[in-house]
């Protein structure tokens, strides 16, 4: 199951991104010196490919209407990290 929610990204959610391949977030990090915050994701097929992007980013339609990643639900999730 999904863990805690950092202000609309879910630590330990799996989600979509809109090329099609599935992530689960790790947690967000904050930036030392400027404070910015960066989601910090892996590939679910390949868990050595770890990922970090900034939040505004990773929560951004990506072409204006469809979001760049998609929460896409707990049982996904279930299903996926057995």
């Amino acid at each position: 199951m999904a863990g805690s929610k950092t202000k609309d990204v879910i630590i330990r959610g799996v989600y979509r991104h809109f090329k099609g391949n599935y992530y689960i977030v790790d947690g967000v990090a904050i930036h030392s010196e400027d404070r910015s915050e960066y989601v910090i994701y892996q590939a679910l097929d390949d868990p050595s490919k770890l990922y970090i992007r900034p939040k505004a980013m990773f929560l951004e339609k990506h072409d204006g209407v469809h979001p760049r990643f998609e929460y896409v639900s707990d049982q996904l999730e279930q299903q996926l990290c057995k």
